[in-house]
Protein backbone atom coordinates (compact mmCIF):
# COMPACT_ATOMS: atom_id res chain seq x y z
CA UNK A 1 0.00 0.00 0.00
CA UNK A 2 2.90 2.60 0.76
CA UNK A 3 4.85 1.57 -2.53
CA UNK A 4 1.59 2.35 -4.56
CA UNK A 5 0.93 5.48 -2.44
CA UNK A 6 4.84 6.89 -2.96
CA UNK A 7 4.18 6.17 -6.64
CA UNK A 8 0.85 7.51 -7.37
CA UNK A 9 1.44 10.53 -4.60
CA UNK A 10 5.26 11.35 -4.31
CA UNK A 11 6.68 11.19 -7.73
CA UNK A 12 4.56 14.23 -9.38
CA UNK A 13 5.85 16.53 -6.99
CA UNK A 14 9.57 15.07 -6.57
CA UNK A 15 10.38 17.42 -9.53
CA UNK A 16 9.29 20.55 -7.93
CA UNK A 17 10.96 19.72 -4.85
CA UNK A 18 14.08 17.89 -6.16
CA UNK A 19 15.41 19.83 -9.31
CA UNK A 20 18.46 16.94 -9.24
CA UNK A 21 15.57 14.28 -9.87
CA UNK A 22 15.67 13.64 -14.32
CA UNK A 23 14.43 10.59 -16.03
CA UNK A 24 12.13 9.33 -13.66
CA UNK A 25 12.21 5.14 -14.31
CA UNK A 26 10.89 2.00 -12.62
CA UNK A 27 14.04 1.44 -10.96
CA UNK A 28 14.64 4.56 -9.66
CA UNK A 29 11.10 4.08 -8.18
CA UNK A 30 11.77 1.47 -6.76
CA UNK A 31 15.26 2.13 -5.32
CA UNK A 32 13.97 5.66 -3.79
CA UNK A 33 10.97 3.84 -2.65
CA UNK A 34 13.34 1.52 -1.08
CA UNK A 35 15.87 3.53 0.49
CA UNK A 36 13.19 5.64 1.82
CA UNK A 37 10.98 2.70 3.28
CA UNK A 38 12.41 3.59 7.01
CA UNK A 39 11.55 7.06 7.58
CA UNK A 40 8.02 6.46 5.70
CA UNK A 41 7.14 3.41 7.57
CA UNK A 42 7.69 5.89 10.45
CA UNK A 43 4.89 8.55 9.63
CA UNK A 44 2.38 5.80 8.29
CA UNK A 45 -0.47 7.61 10.65
CA UNK A 46 0.07 10.26 8.10
CA UNK A 47 -1.16 7.88 5.37
CA UNK A 48 -3.79 6.39 7.93
CA UNK A 49 -5.40 8.90 8.16
CA UNK A 50 -5.34 10.27 4.67
CA UNK A 51 -2.45 12.72 4.40
CA UNK A 52 -0.27 10.59 1.57
CA UNK A 53 1.60 13.67 0.68
CA UNK A 54 2.50 15.14 3.86
CA UNK A 55 4.60 12.45 5.09
CA UNK A 56 6.90 11.58 2.53
CA UNK A 57 7.16 15.00 0.96
CA UNK A 58 9.04 15.69 4.83
CA UNK A 59 11.65 13.26 3.81
CA UNK A 60 11.62 14.16 0.23
CA UNK A 61 12.65 17.74 0.68
CA UNK A 62 16.24 16.54 2.25
CA UNK A 63 16.90 14.26 -0.63
CA UNK A 64 18.40 14.43 -4.09
CA UNK A 65 18.20 11.50 -5.90
CA UNK A 66 20.98 10.52 -8.08
CA UNK A 67 20.20 6.70 -9.18
CA UNK A 68 19.00 7.59 -12.43
CA UNK A 69 20.90 5.55 -14.84
CA UNK A 70 21.01 8.48 -17.51
CA UNK A 71 22.80 10.20 -14.89
CA UNK A 72 25.16 7.99 -13.70
CA UNK A 73 23.97 7.40 -9.96
CA UNK A 74 23.14 4.66 -7.94
CA UNK A 75 22.61 6.31 -4.40
CA UNK A 76 20.01 8.76 -2.12
CA UNK A 77 22.33 11.46 -1.32
CA UNK A 78 21.30 14.22 1.76
CA UNK A 79 21.20 17.54 -0.45
CA UNK A 80 23.85 19.66 -0.49
CA UNK A 81 26.44 21.08 -2.40
CA UNK A 82 29.83 18.61 -3.24
CA UNK A 83 32.72 19.56 -2.33
CA UNK A 84 34.68 18.28 -5.27
CA UNK A 85 38.81 18.19 -6.03
CA UNK A 86 41.50 18.06 -3.73
CA UNK A 87 45.23 19.79 -3.82
CA UNK A 88 48.25 18.75 -2.20
CA UNK A 89 50.69 21.27 -4.26
CA UNK A 90 50.86 25.20 -4.69
CA UNK A 91 49.23 24.52 -7.82
CA UNK A 92 48.39 22.25 -10.59
CA UNK A 93 47.39 22.24 -14.48
CA UNK A 94 45.45 20.22 -16.26
CA UNK A 95 44.80 19.86 -20.02
CA UNK A 96 41.73 18.33 -21.36
CA UNK A 97 39.76 17.74 -24.18
CA UNK A 98 36.72 15.46 -24.42
CA UNK A 99 33.13 16.28 -26.20
CA UNK A 100 31.36 14.16 -23.40
CA UNK A 101 28.52 16.86 -22.34
CA UNK A 102 28.25 15.28 -18.66
CA UNK A 103 25.98 16.54 -16.41
CA UNK A 104 27.75 18.32 -13.51
CA UNK A 105 26.10 19.57 -10.31
CA UNK A 106 26.84 22.68 -8.71
CA UNK A 107 30.08 22.26 -6.38
CA UNK A 108 32.36 23.98 -4.96
CA UNK A 109 36.46 23.73 -4.18
CA UNK A 110 38.66 24.31 -0.99
CA UNK A 111 41.11 26.30 -3.78
CA UNK A 112 40.89 28.69 -6.34
CA UNK A 113 40.06 27.56 -9.80
CA UNK A 114 40.44 29.27 -13.35
CA UNK A 115 39.21 27.95 -16.24
CA UNK A 116 40.29 28.84 -19.86
CA UNK A 117 38.70 27.78 -22.78
CA UNK A 118 41.12 26.94 -25.99
CA UNK A 119 39.11 25.81 -28.56
CA UNK A 120 35.30 24.52 -29.18
CA UNK A 121 31.97 25.62 -27.34
CA UNK A 122 31.32 25.39 -23.77
CA UNK A 123 28.95 27.23 -21.24
CA UNK A 124 29.62 27.96 -17.35
CA UNK A 125 27.52 29.35 -14.38
CA UNK A 126 29.42 30.69 -11.14
CA UNK A 127 26.73 31.17 -8.38
CA UNK A 128 23.56 31.83 -10.34
CA UNK A 129 25.12 33.70 -13.60
CA UNK A 130 25.84 31.50 -16.96
CA UNK A 131 28.22 32.45 -19.47
CA UNK A 132 28.75 31.43 -23.51
CA UNK A 133 32.46 31.14 -23.69
CA UNK A 134 34.64 31.92 -26.79
CA UNK A 135 38.25 30.51 -26.80
CA UNK A 136 40.43 32.79 -24.86
CA UNK A 137 37.86 33.20 -22.42
CA UNK A 138 38.64 32.60 -18.65
CA UNK A 139 36.85 31.56 -15.39
CA UNK A 140 37.67 32.82 -12.19
CA UNK A 141 35.97 30.47 -9.52
CA UNK A 142 37.32 31.63 -6.02
CA UNK A 143 37.54 29.29 -3.05
CA UNK A 144 33.62 28.14 -1.81
CA UNK A 145 31.96 29.47 -5.15
CA UNK A 146 29.56 27.14 -6.42
CA UNK A 147 29.90 26.30 -10.22
CA UNK A 148 29.57 24.53 -12.97
CA UNK A 149 30.51 23.66 -16.82
CA UNK A 150 27.67 23.73 -19.09
CA UNK A 151 28.10 21.89 -21.98
CA UNK A 152 26.10 19.86 -24.48
CA UNK A 153 26.57 16.56 -25.81
CA UNK A 154 28.82 15.93 -28.74
CA UNK A 155 30.12 19.76 -28.61
CA UNK A 156 33.84 19.20 -28.47
CA UNK A 157 35.55 21.10 -25.27
CA UNK A 158 39.15 21.65 -25.18
CA UNK A 159 40.20 23.55 -21.71
CA UNK A 160 43.53 24.54 -19.32
CA UNK A 161 42.18 24.12 -15.47
CA UNK A 162 44.67 25.58 -13.05
CA UNK A 163 44.48 24.52 -9.46
CA UNK A 164 45.52 26.99 -7.10
CA UNK A 165 45.96 27.18 -3.51
CA UNK A 166 44.77 30.68 -1.60
CA UNK A 167 47.45 31.08 0.83
CA UNK A 168 50.02 29.98 -1.17
CA UNK A 169 48.90 32.79 -3.90
CA UNK A 170 48.83 34.65 -0.52
CA UNK A 171 51.94 34.10 -0.02
CA UNK A 172 53.18 35.64 -3.75
CA UNK A 173 52.02 39.31 -2.34
CA UNK A 174 54.88 41.75 -2.94
CA UNK A 175 54.78 45.41 -2.65
CA UNK A 176 50.89 46.42 -4.14
CA UNK A 177 50.75 43.38 -6.02
CA UNK A 178 48.33 40.75 -4.11
CA UNK A 179 48.02 38.50 -7.08
CA UNK A 180 44.87 36.81 -5.37
CA UNK A 181 42.68 40.06 -5.86
CA UNK A 182 41.83 38.81 -9.18
CA UNK A 183 39.56 36.24 -7.40
CA UNK A 184 38.64 38.85 -4.58
CA UNK A 185 37.12 41.25 -7.36
CA UNK A 186 35.58 38.24 -8.79
CA UNK A 187 33.66 37.63 -5.71
CA UNK A 188 32.87 41.13 -4.90
CA UNK A 189 31.80 42.56 -8.57
CA UNK A 190 29.55 39.19 -9.56
CA UNK A 191 32.14 39.40 -12.60
CA UNK A 192 33.62 35.60 -12.83
CA UNK A 193 34.33 35.38 -16.96
CA UNK A 194 37.15 37.63 -18.64
CA UNK A 195 38.25 37.46 -22.19
CA UNK A 196 41.85 37.46 -23.26
CA UNK A 197 42.07 39.81 -25.68
CA UNK A 198 43.94 42.91 -27.04
CA UNK A 199 47.34 41.01 -27.33
CA UNK A 200 47.09 39.88 -23.30
CA UNK A 201 49.31 36.78 -22.54
CA UNK A 202 47.39 34.81 -20.94
CA UNK A 203 47.00 31.98 -23.15
CA UNK A 204 50.05 31.76 -24.27
CA UNK A 205 51.30 31.77 -20.34
CA UNK A 206 49.12 28.77 -19.43
CA UNK A 207 50.84 26.87 -22.64
CA UNK A 208 54.37 27.80 -21.51
CA UNK A 209 53.38 26.86 -18.02
CA UNK A 210 52.14 23.39 -19.69
CA UNK A 211 55.23 22.98 -21.94
CA UNK A 212 57.33 23.47 -18.51
CA UNK A 213 55.75 21.37 -16.45
CA UNK A 214 55.69 18.44 -19.26
CA UNK A 215 58.98 18.47 -20.31
CA UNK A 216 60.55 18.50 -17.05
CA UNK A 217 64.01 18.49 -16.47
CA UNK A 218 66.64 20.31 -14.75
CA UNK A 219 64.87 23.90 -12.76
CA UNK A 220 61.62 22.79 -13.65
CA UNK A 221 59.96 23.35 -10.76
CA UNK A 222 61.74 26.81 -10.45
CA UNK A 223 60.44 28.13 -13.91
CA UNK A 224 57.25 26.22 -13.37
CA UNK A 225 57.21 28.55 -10.15
CA UNK A 226 58.30 32.02 -12.22
CA UNK A 227 55.92 31.53 -15.00
CA UNK A 228 52.75 30.55 -12.52
CA UNK A 229 53.70 34.37 -11.13
CA UNK A 230 53.75 36.13 -14.40
CA UNK A 231 50.57 34.19 -15.46
CA UNK A 232 48.90 35.17 -12.23
CA UNK A 233 50.84 38.94 -12.77
CA UNK A 234 48.79 38.93 -16.68
CA UNK A 235 45.23 37.35 -14.98
CA UNK A 236 44.61 40.25 -12.59
CA UNK A 237 46.27 42.96 -15.21
CA UNK A 238 43.27 41.80 -17.26
CA UNK A 239 40.77 42.03 -14.57
CA UNK A 240 41.91 45.43 -13.35
CA UNK A 241 41.77 46.23 -17.87
CA UNK A 242 37.64 45.75 -17.15
CA UNK A 243 38.24 43.08 -20.06
CA UNK A 244 35.43 41.27 -18.39
CA UNK A 245 32.48 38.98 -20.99
CA UNK A 246 28.92 39.65 -19.78
CA UNK A 247 26.40 36.76 -18.22
CA UNK A 248 24.27 35.47 -21.17
CA UNK A 249 21.39 34.03 -18.87
CA UNK A 250 20.22 33.27 -15.27
CA UNK A 251 17.41 33.97 -13.15
CA UNK A 252 17.51 38.09 -12.45
CA UNK A 253 15.99 36.88 -9.02
CA UNK A 254 17.93 34.43 -7.88
CA UNK A 255 21.18 36.48 -9.43
CA UNK A 256 20.24 39.06 -7.20
CA UNK A 257 19.25 36.87 -3.71
CA UNK A 258 22.74 35.58 -3.96
CA UNK A 259 24.23 38.49 -4.42
CA UNK A 260 22.67 39.77 -1.33
CA UNK A 261 23.51 36.93 0.88
CA UNK A 262 27.30 37.02 -0.23
CA UNK A 263 27.12 40.61 0.73
CA UNK A 264 25.49 39.86 3.98
CA UNK A 265 26.60 36.23 4.90
CA UNK A 266 27.27 36.51 8.15
CA UNK A 267 24.06 38.85 9.42
CA UNK A 268 20.68 37.39 11.11
CA UNK A 269 18.49 36.33 7.72
CA UNK A 270 15.45 35.16 7.49
CA UNK A 271 13.47 33.47 4.64
CA UNK A 272 10.66 36.14 5.39
CA UNK A 273 12.97 39.35 5.41
CA UNK A 274 14.37 37.77 1.98
CA UNK A 275 10.70 37.55 0.36
CA UNK A 276 10.41 40.96 1.92
CA UNK A 277 13.10 42.69 0.66
CA UNK A 278 12.91 40.91 -3.10
CA UNK A 279 8.87 41.22 -3.16
CA UNK A 280 8.21 37.74 -3.76
CA UNK A 281 6.08 34.72 -2.08
CA UNK A 282 8.72 32.92 0.14
CA UNK A 283 7.27 29.81 -1.32
CA UNK A 284 8.11 31.26 -4.82
CA UNK A 285 11.47 32.05 -3.52
CA UNK A 286 12.53 28.97 -2.43
CA UNK A 287 11.35 27.29 -5.04
CA UNK A 288 13.16 29.48 -7.77
CA UNK A 289 16.57 29.26 -6.14
CA UNK A 290 16.52 25.89 -5.37
CA UNK A 291 15.60 24.81 -9.33
CA UNK A 292 18.44 27.26 -10.36
CA UNK A 293 21.29 26.64 -7.52
CA UNK A 294 20.15 22.80 -6.79
CA UNK A 295 19.58 24.10 -2.95
CA UNK A 296 17.95 25.28 -0.66
CA UNK A 297 18.47 29.01 0.91
CA UNK A 298 18.97 28.00 4.51
CA UNK A 299 21.59 25.35 2.85
CA UNK A 300 23.11 27.80 0.88
CA UNK A 301 23.79 30.14 3.75
CA UNK A 302 24.71 27.62 6.41
CA UNK A 303 27.68 25.82 3.81
CA UNK A 304 28.52 29.61 2.94
CA UNK A 305 29.28 30.37 6.43
CA UNK A 306 30.97 27.45 7.31
CA UNK A 307 33.51 27.85 4.44
CA UNK A 308 34.35 31.02 5.59
CA UNK A 309 35.00 29.90 9.47
CA UNK A 310 37.66 27.21 7.54
CA UNK A 311 38.20 30.21 5.82
CA UNK A 312 39.16 32.25 9.32
CA UNK A 313 40.72 28.85 10.90
CA UNK A 314 43.39 29.10 8.14
CA UNK A 315 44.16 31.92 8.41
CA UNK A 316 44.94 31.66 12.58
CA UNK A 317 41.77 32.50 14.41
CA UNK A 318 40.40 30.38 17.00
CA UNK A 319 37.42 27.93 16.65
CA UNK A 320 35.25 30.64 18.79
CA UNK A 321 36.14 33.61 16.96
CA UNK A 322 35.46 32.23 13.55
CA UNK A 323 32.56 30.95 14.76
CA UNK A 324 31.33 35.02 15.48
CA UNK A 325 32.98 36.16 12.37
CA UNK A 326 30.98 33.77 10.62
CA UNK A 327 28.04 34.82 11.67
CA UNK A 328 27.49 32.15 14.41
CA UNK A 329 25.70 33.17 17.68
CA UNK A 330 26.07 30.02 19.43
CA UNK A 331 29.08 27.89 19.04
CA UNK A 332 27.75 24.19 20.07
CA UNK A 333 25.59 24.86 16.91
CA UNK A 334 28.61 26.09 14.65
CA UNK A 335 30.91 23.12 15.88
CA UNK A 336 28.06 20.61 15.26
CA UNK A 337 27.81 21.94 11.63
CA UNK A 338 31.15 22.04 11.04
CA UNK A 339 32.12 18.90 11.76
CA UNK A 340 28.84 17.61 9.90
CA UNK A 341 30.16 19.27 7.17
CA UNK A 342 34.00 18.94 6.87
CA UNK A 343 33.93 15.43 8.80
CA UNK A 344 36.39 17.04 11.78
CA UNK A 345 35.99 19.05 14.63
CA UNK A 346 36.45 22.97 14.18
CA UNK A 347 39.49 22.73 16.56
CA UNK A 348 40.96 20.23 14.88
CA UNK A 349 41.43 22.49 11.37
CA UNK A 350 42.67 25.08 13.75
CA UNK A 351 45.76 22.99 14.91
CA UNK A 352 46.64 21.34 11.75
CA UNK A 353 47.03 22.36 7.98
CA UNK A 354 44.68 19.57 6.13
CA UNK A 355 46.04 18.61 2.65
CA UNK A 356 44.17 19.72 -0.44
CA UNK A 357 44.29 16.70 -2.66
CA UNK A 358 43.43 16.66 -6.23
CA UNK A 359 41.25 14.97 -8.50
CA UNK A 360 40.18 15.27 -11.95
CA UNK A 361 36.27 14.06 -11.58
CA UNK A 362 34.94 17.49 -12.46
CA UNK A 363 37.32 18.54 -14.63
Amino acid sequence: MLRSVFQTWALPSIALILPGVRHPTDDTISQLYQKSYIKITNWKQNFQNGNKLAGILQYLHELCYTGCKKCGGDTVEPLQYEERGYLKEPFRLFHLADGRGEYIEYHYHAFHKIIILLAGKAGYAVEGERYELNPGDFVLVGRGSIHRPVVAAGDYYERMILYIAPEYLRSLTAGDCDPSECFRRAQETFQYVYRDENGSRVRPLFQALAETIRQGGYGAALLAQAQFTELMVEVNRVVRGGHRVGAAGGDSKVISLLQYLNLHLTEPLTIDQLAERFYISKYHMMRRFRQETGYSVHGYLTEKRLLLAQQLLARGCTPAEAAVQAGYQDYSTFSRAYKKQFGRSPSADAEKEHDLQVTTQDL
